[in-house]
């Protein structure tokens, strides 16, 4: 027992007195400790603001942060206690709320680090925006799959960058990030937005980067890309741009004025969607809002005509111009047209918008979204004599020719080829992640009568470091030969061989499944860190500094994992144990 027992404690009972009522009382500061944590985990997952503009003992609002613990005392005698008798620690300074949040969030990131450790590839997502402040803020996500087989898309920070956007600057943040990740050695893909300064092939983001990490596959945001086919595919036709422009005007017409809108919801008992100049993908939702509800808002805009007694003047002249742009063939009939092609575009841009997919099913429901509005090509006769019906002849003008068959078939067809070589040209760079197809479930078949070595040599070209190609090749010919995987998806497969521990009889193929798992489709995630900034940093909160909006951010944006963290004791003393690394005038360490 000689090596269990401290000597000194043995020799000098007063001193082993000591440090037992020394403990004692770390362990009730500890205690105390833990609501304060609480309350900064409560505030800043609630997005909440901590301090208030007067914290003086008799101001009636002295901030959440400070009311809560008030609150609290209410019902906690040990807190109460220690509010009343503290004369060195109170736990209510700014000083300490900002340790505390620092804390938190350094125990987080120290957490995602620990999973990007154990992960098999990494990939890196950026994106650029300004906040309140008018500051450029950069937005930096990593994507991987953990231990447990869950794709995570972990937010690691905000930088500001306001004073150098180069190309130069932000390669420079990527390399540092992956270096301070210590995971070179799998970072395998790189995803932005496609602005210029990132996304060039000479010299810009994406092209440093590779210098330095040449397996780093870049990937232009395919919710992005979508949003640019959708955009430039009609902007160059004369009969697309009217249409659009006016369409959008019937969203400015009702946004203007609650009488408008107010009156509208009576009547069809929804709001006509905005439409965002930098969100095109909104437009969509206006046309089929129009298209589903035409008579309703004709009705509306009859009544208007019917009763200009309770209108102004602005509101009658637009209404009648809406009325007749509602009744008009031409109208009716691209209306017709892009509520159809817009209804799978929208499905489309809802599945790009989610990480729980692999890159190899979105090319898939891209190529199908493309397939589908090439059949719609088919169905002209029956689409323009269904407006016929509808509306009656189209009215003859002298700019329409005589077979107004022949000019809506031209319209009609080149929206339809515009689209669907727009999105050819725009995703064809996808084309070069052809060893995607090794798992695509419904060529399985296929494979095990010919084996595909062309994807195989993609891959080799691609990833040569991180796979044993001749195992690799031999657990391809088992998989296509077991109709266990014939309809599973890659991250179904990728489940199935985690559940059933089978990682040591198929390391290759688990490498595979985790490397199309991990290369990233979109950066939809990065933009959602921007609704948090804009929460986080109002108008009335821009004087936040650096440092505390990425602490606060991250608590938010990653809230379910410091939910995960809380259910884990150890959570708290890693807490105050990074606390405690400023001298703190409490005892907070055991001896």
């Amino acid at each position: 027992m000689f090596g269990r027992v401290r000597i000194d404690l043995a020799l000098d009972e007063q001193k082993r007195i000591d440090i037992v009522e020394h403990n004692k009382k770390v362990t009730k500061n500890r205690e105390i400790l833990k609501r304060f944590i609480d309350v900064v985990c409560f505030l800043g997952t609630q997005e909440l603001a901590f301090r208030a503009h007067d914290e003086r003992k008799d101001s009636t609002n002295r901030g959440n942060y400070i009311e809560l613990i008030k609150l609290l005392s209410l019902y906690d005698e040990k807190l109460a206690t220690h509010l009343q008798e503290a004369s060195v620690f109170s736990g209510i300074s700014n000083h300490i709320q900002n340790d505390l949040i620092e804390s938190v969030a350094s125990i987080m990131m120290d957490s995602i680090k620990a999973e990007i450790k154990e992960c098999m590839f990494v990939a890196i997502l950026l994106d650029e925006t300004s906040n309140v402040s008018n500051h450029s803020q950069l937005s930096t996500m990593v994507r991987y799959v953990t231990k447990s087989g869950y794709v995570c898309e972990g937010f690691l920070g905000f930088t500001d960058v306001s004073a150098d956007r180069s190309a130069t600057a932000l390669s420079k943040h990527v390399i540092e990030t992956i270096q301070q990740l210590c995971c070179g050695d799998k970072f395998i893909a790189q995803a932005y937005d496609g602005a210029a300064v990132m996304s060039g092939e000479l010299n810009r983001t994406q092209a440093k980067v590779k210098e330095v990490y040449p397996k780093a596959f870049f990937i232009h945001c395919c919710a992005h890309v979508l949003n640019l086919v959708l955009s430039q595919s009609v902007n160059h036709m004369k009969e697309c741009k009217l249409f659009f422009s006016t369409i959008s005007g019937i969203s400015s017409f009702f946004s203007h004025s609650t009488k408008r809108s107010n009156a509208l919801e009576s009547i069809i008992k929804l709001k006509i969607p905005h439409v965002a100049p930098t969100r095109w993908i909104y437009n969509p939702r206006l046309v089929n809002t129009v298209y589903h509800h035409r008579e309703q808002l004709i009705e509306f805009f009859t009544s208007i005509e019917e009763n200009p007694q309770n209108w102004d003047k602005d509101t009658i002249v637009s209404a009648g111009g809406f009325l007749t742009f509602l009744k008009d063939f031409n109208s009716v009939f691209l209306l017709n047209v892009f509520n159809y092609i817009f209804s799978h575009t929208d499905l489309l841009y809802n599945i790009l918008q989610k990480k729980s997919y692999e890159i190899n099913h979105c090319v898939s429901q891209i190529n199908e979204t493309k397939s589908k509005i090439l059949n719609f090509r088919e169905s002209f006769e029956e689409q323009y004599n269904a407006i016929i019906n509808l509306v009656g002849e189209p009215k003859k003008h002298r700019k329409l020719p005589e077979n107004s068959n022949v000019f809506y078939k031209r319209i009609f067809f080149e929206i339809i080829d515009t689209i669907s070589f727009q999105i050819t040209i725009r995703f064809e760079k996808l084309s070069s992640l052809d060893f995607i197809e090794l798992l695509n479930h419904k060529k399985f078949k296929d494979y095990k009568a010919v084996f595909p070595e062309k994807l195989l040599t993609s891959l080799k070209n691609s990833y040569a470091n991180h796979f044993d190609f001749v195992r690799l090749a031999n657990e391809l010919v088992v998989l296509y030969s077991s109709s266990s995987f014939y309809e599973k998806e890659i991250f179904e497969i990728f489940q199935y061989i985690k559940s059933n521990e089978l990682e040591d009889a198929t390391p290759e193929i688990f490498h595979l499944c985790g490397l199309i798992i991990t290369i990233p489709y979109s950066s939809a995630c990065v933009e959602r860190s921007f609704s948090a900034l804009k929460r986080v940093k109002t108008y009335a909160r821009n004087a936040t500094g650096e440092e505390r909006l990425s602490s606060l951010s991250l608590l938010s944006i990653e809230q379910e994992h410091l939910h995960k963290l809380k259910t884990n004791d150890s959570f708290y003393n890693n807490v105050i144990q990074h606390f405690c690394k400023k001298n703190r005038r409490i005892e907070l360490i055991y001896k």
